[in-house]
């Protein structure tokens, strides 16, 4: 057909024949060609793809980047670099870097090689941490990248994450309002512990069971400058001794089989910035009271699993049933932990040495758990509770709540108020004649100066071995010393 035509017009022309073979060989390259071109084209969008994650990743990150070329040019900035540059005007791309935002250090790093991370610089007034990193292509070189994070963007969060976790419970609730009584005892350790609130120094609250140990170690939490941050409360003899290190420090990821994955915070971690409250810090295992006194000194922690250390903020109160010294004494507390936690410390007083304080706690109480009760109950209530001065309530303010919801019941259930008092009086002094403390007060054991001076030579000078042996608590054992002979 071209031949045909060729001739008509007299124009010039070669026959060529083709064979079935070039025929397919021009066919194969055709699809190979459109394979290289549709390939081509998915790499296009995939690198396209690329770029346009790289942008987003660079725009919408909370750090300012920019990044050098080898020469020390500008050759890559975020929206949020943009904005720090100011009042420099763009375009910034092609720009030195010294002439645009001086005093940055990235022409050192372009010339050591060595990155500098965690770095602190004020740029326009603003105090920022900076990393600077070099870009290295076949061992040169080529450029480096800087990161920049306002300091008071990081305060913000990590503010907010103390929110987060007074959302989790993390919070003190008590004040020292919220602890009653006016009796000596009570007022002096209300006074020494809001006097130690402003500090840093670790606190230990000492006393029996059930006296409110926690209510003044949250009561400390909330009057200190620490009052936003967590208070994460720790029963050291509820805590599993399989897990305790773990629980404490945290462990890394896979430590150990059945860990979470990434790993976990321990709750110093959690405590961070706030307080850390350790109760009967006097059963805490000896083998872990080694890495508490690290963590005492150094303000550091080490997850369990990992040997990376990480910076804690805490402020410790710890508080105790036990005599720690005698612990000491005995082997089973360190005698440098003592030391280190023993730095303030506050008695609290058992409910026996002070006074009526019971009733207006009592009172608080039958409040709460009787808020619809008649004018004749609350004046029944009050009378058999006042009939209760003698007995020295063992098991303190714990106890005294038991009572108060067992008497306050059988009043509004109808129940004689004479009945109500003798069934208390068989139930309450029944408890007293297993109780050691108890005994002290309600039958005076007959222990005078010179029994407490000759118990004290036996013990080798030990109050808490001579109280024990005169079968009375130590605050007796020193008020029997003030005696005149």
């Amino acid at each position: 057909m071209s031949e045909r035509f060729a001739k008509l017009y007299d124009l010039p022309y070669l026959r060529v024949e083709s064979s079935d073979t070039s025929i397919l060989h021009a066919l194969d390259t055709a699809q190979q060609l459109y394979v290289t071109q549709q390939e081509n084209a998915r790499q296009q969008e995939q690198l396209q793809i690329q770029l346009e994650r790289y942008q987003n990743i660079l725009d919408y990150t909370h750090d300012a980047i920019i990044a050098i070329d080898e020469n020390g040019r500008i050759s890559t900035t975020n929206q949020i670099a943009e904005q720090m540059l100011r009042p420099a005007q763009p375009p910034f791309a092609g720009r030195p870097i010294e002439e645009v935002l001086p005093n940055t250090h990235l022409t050192s790093v372009l010339q050591t090689g060595e990155a500098e991370i965690g770095q602190m610089m004020n740029i326009h007034g603003t105090l920022v941490s900076t990393n600077r990193v070099p870009i290295r292509v076949g061992g040169q070189v080529k450029g480096v990248v800087a990161t920049f994070q306002d300091i008071k963007t990081l305060q913000t969060a990590e503010r907010n994450i103390r929110i987060k976790l007074h959302e989790k419970g993390l919070v003190a609730k008590y004040r020292f309002s919220d602890i009653l009584g006016q009796s000596p005892a009570i007022l002096e350790a209300k006074r020494l512990s809001e006097n130690f609130a402003d500090s840093q120094f670790t606190v230990m609250l000492y006393g029996e069971t059930g006296t409110g140990k926690e209510m003044f170690a949250q009561s400390i939490h909330n009057a200190s400058p620490r009052r936003d941050g967590p208070f994460v409360a720790i029963n050291c003899t509820a805590l599993n001794r399989n897990l305790l290190e773990s629980e404490l420090f945290g462990y890394a990821d896979s430590s150990f089989t059945g860990a979470r994955r990434g790993g976990k915070a321990g709750l110093f971690e959690t405590a961070h910035g706030g307080t850390i409250f350790l109760d009967e810090i006097g059963e805490l295992p000896l083998e872990f009271q080694a890495p508490l006194l690290r963590v005492l000194q150094e303000k550091e922690v080490r997850r369990v699993g990992d040997d990376t250390v990480i910076p804690v903020d805490i402020r410790i109160i710890g508080a105790t049933n036990r005599d720690l010294l005698h612990l000491v004494e005995e082997g089973r507390f360190r005698r440098d932990l003592y030391y280190r936690l023993n730095v303030l410390s506050v008695l609290v007083p058992p409910l026996r040495e002070r006074g009526d304080d019971y009733l207006e706690i009592a009172r608080a109480i039958y409040d709460r758990v009787m808020p619809q009760r008649s004018a004749d109950e609350k004046s029944a209530f009050f009378r058999v509770l006042g009939r209760c001065r003698s007995y020295a309530w063992p098991g303190n303010v714990r106890e005294l709540t038991n009572t108060v919801e067992r008497v306050s019941l059988l009043l509004h259930r109808g129940s004689p108020e004479e009945e109500v008092f003798q069934s208390l009086k068989m139930n309450l002094w029944r408890t007293a004649e297993s109780a050691p403390a108890a005994r002290e007060r309600t039958t005076d054991p007959a222990t005078d100066k010179s029994d407490v001076l000759e118990a004290l030579r036996r013990s080798g000078g030990n109050a808490s071995r001579a109280a024990k042996d005169l079968g009375i608590s130590r605050s007796t054992l020193y008020r029997r010393l003030k005696q005149d002979p």
